[in-house]
């Protein structure tokens, strides 16, 4: 019996988590906020994962050597 309500209690968890964003971006679909998120919030994530990436670039051949010594 403590297997079956752990399995039911974590379904319900999950499913809980899952509709949650559904039923608020429901009441909030009028919001300009949240159209304004939603207009720049790409670009953003794009040029936050460009600068994360050239972070630590090294434009440095060496480090490539394909064997031709």
């Amino acid at each position: 019996m403590y297997v079956v309500s752990v399995i039911l209690i974590a379904s319900v968890v999950t499913f809980v988590l899952r509709a949650a964003p559904f039923v608020v971006l429901k009441r909030l679909a009028d919001s300009e906020v949240l159209r304004e998120i939603g207009a720049s919030m790409p670009i953003g994530v794009i040029v936050i994962l460009v600068f994360y990436t050239l972070a630590d670039f090294r434009l440095v051949f060496e480090d490539f050597r394909l064997g031709f010594e």
